[in-house]
């Protein structure tokens, strides 16, 4: 990879039912506990969490998610949990690589449904899957031996892998300053890593095409459903709604049905991007509004490459995926940084097809210069003020009176900065230590995460607002072109307008810089800008308008 290129991890989904041990098979690759190993969601809400992590020189980042549970029949669990992988196969800007199914003890309805969901309906086989069985620290006379045992097994039940691992999730208890399975569980690591690396799609990742969305859910809710009641595969809409009435308790109604089908009664999340410096507490800020520690409260990355994390998190009955994102920081000096981070916030943007429906500022101490670049970057630059934008100020634990009066006292600062925001609220992403069973700001918490809830709920845009993107005829004529401009020495027509202009106007990029960019973008190609400082047969231009043809280029609105 060359300096200066954005790195596109290779997307690993990871599933199995509720305490088959996925986020320890997930800690157990990074080598580290980034991931919770408690069961702190239940009920209908699909919700998946990402981890990057590095085996050897690929760069893959692990999606752990919730499948069927075996028992949970109820009608808004099945669907939602459907709806969620799907959203999230076809969300995925890099695709999918590999599914790791993770089992542990013998195979029941829900193991084989899980595996047709995922593998055989919603992945329709294109993707490589691999079977980990976890919890055999305690199998003789090796971990191996299991899969002997009961290979066979998953074979007659129609399963078939491209590989598998036998293997410990735990290293047990800590007995005389070592830990009982210290051995089997660092073997583990070794052996799932090497299968991951090994295993992944040969041909490039793969991505479900968006249209046949409708008949891709309502066909995998059928026949997961067929699968498990052992009745006949017949009419989609009609068998499914039969299934539905005679085996989910209460039924489903025709509307409720229709539902399925619908992009609103799926419960597709809509996406809020938070960002915020290093410090100002966005982890903590996501975890607080999820009531659970599903983001890691750690700086895992640092440096030019930009990164984004994906939590889903229920409200009410509104559903949110909140990426965490890296802005430009304080320590970030050069065009080369803040560069990469402006590509990888657009390439982020632009890949979120459902739109982006609200901006959070996580903002901590001082209004810094870095502050206001932040502010101006990602809502007038990127979502040209399209989005609304809201405050959110950590770690007022210790004001008084309240912490509200911290607002009363620096809005006008933030006025001054011509920094506006649709709504804001002061909080505490920290309860404090505990004292006599008690933590001290659990009062103060509490009030933090209402108020941080109901902000989400009350700003947020419906509908989203998507990035602007020309007319296809126009797009197809400007592809067209630029096809013809390397022989007859012409520049080329820049497609990543909103791209361009912000690298002019928030990256300090010359014109001839920023084009070079923006083309090398659209072209999936190195963005290092060259030594000369302009792309090849790049042109002097005596106005921005030269480089789109004539006009601004605003039209695509």
């Amino acid at each position: 990879m060359h300096r200066g290129q954005i790195a596109q991890p290779a997307n690993v989904i990871i599933f199995g039912e509720v305490g088959a041990g996925k986020s320890s098979l997930v800690n157990l690759i990074r080598d580290d506990g980034a991931a919770t190993t408690a069961s702190s969601a239940e009920g209908c809400t699909f919700e998946s969490s990402s981890y990057g992590v590095t085996i050897g020189d690929t760069k893959i980042r692990l999606w752990d998610t919730a499948g069927l549970n075996e028992g949970d029949y109820g009608k808004v669990d099945f669907t939602r949990a459907i709806a969620g992988l799907y959203h999230l196969a076809t969300d995925l800007q890099n695709g999918v690589s590999l599914l790791v199914y993770c089992i542990r003890g013998r195979i029941t309805r829900a193991t084989v449904a899980n595996y047709m969901m995922f593998h055989k309906e919603i992945c329709q086989s294109q993707v490589p899957i691999v079977l980990v069985i976890t919890g055999l620290e305690h199998q003789e006379p090796n971990m191996e031996s299991w899969w002997e045992e009961n290979g066979q097994d998953f074979t007659n039940e129609g399963m078939e892998f491209a590989g598998h691992a036998c293997i410990t999730a735990t290293k047990g208890k800590l007995r005389k300053e070592e830990y009982m399975y210290a051995a089997q569980y660092m073997e583990s690591g070794l052996v799932t890593r090497d299968l991951i690396s090994r295993k992944l799609r040969a041909g490039g990742p793969w991505k479900l095409q968006k249209e046949g969305k409708i008949a891709t859910i309502s066909k995998t809710a059928y026949n997961v459903l067929a699968g498990w009641l052992g009745i006949e595969r017949v009419g989609i809409y009609k068998a499914l709604h039969q299934v539905l009435q005679d085996h989910c308790p209460g039924g489903l109604s025709r509307t409720e049905l229709a539902a399925i089908s619908d992009e609103k009664g799926l419960g597709a999340p809509t996406n809020i991007v938070v960002f915020g410096e290093s410090g100002a507490g966005k982890s903590s800020l996501i975890n607080m509004i999820a009531g659970c520690n599903i983001a890691e409260t750690r700086n895992t990355a640092r440096g030019c490459t930009f990164s984004s994390t994906a939590y889903d998190v229920s409200i009410g009955a509104s559903h949110f995926r909140l990426w965490d994102t890296a802005g430009m920081d304080e320590n970030e000096r050069g065009s080369m940084e803040t560069k990469d981070a402006i590509v990888g916030l657009y390439q982020l943007m632009d890949s979120l097809e459902g739109g982006i429906g609200l901006l959070v500022h996580c903002f901590r101490g001082r209004i810094r210069e870095t502050t206001v670049k932040n502010y101006r970057l990602f809502f007038e630059g990127i979502c040209m003020k399209e989005v609304p934008i809201v405050l959110v100020a950590t770690g007022l634990e210790h004001e008084e009176p309240d912490m509200n009066s911290w607002w009363l006292t620096n809005e006008a600062t933030f006025t001054r900065q011509r920094m506006e925001f649709k709504g804001h609220a002061c909080v505490t992403c920290i309860r404090g230590k505990c004292i006599k069973g008690v933590h001290i700001f659990e009062e103060e918490y509490e009030e933090s995460r209402n108020i941080a809830r109901s902000l989400l709920v009350e700003t947020v845009r419906q509908p989203p607002w998507k990035l602007p993107k020309p007319p296809t005829i126009q797009k197809l004529f400007k592809r067209t072109y630029n096809l013809l401009t390397g022989a007859f020495g012409m520049s080329p027509y820049v497609l990543q307008e909103v791209l361009y202009d912000v690298l002019k106007v928030h990256g300090g990029l010359s014109r001839e810089e920023a084009r070079y960019i923006a083309i090398q973008v659209q072209n999936e190609g190195n963005t290092e800008i060259p030594s000369s400082g302009a792309g090849p047969g790049s042109v002097d231009d005596d106005e921005d308008g030269e480089v789109f043809g004539g006009g601004s280029g605003k039209g695509f609105n």
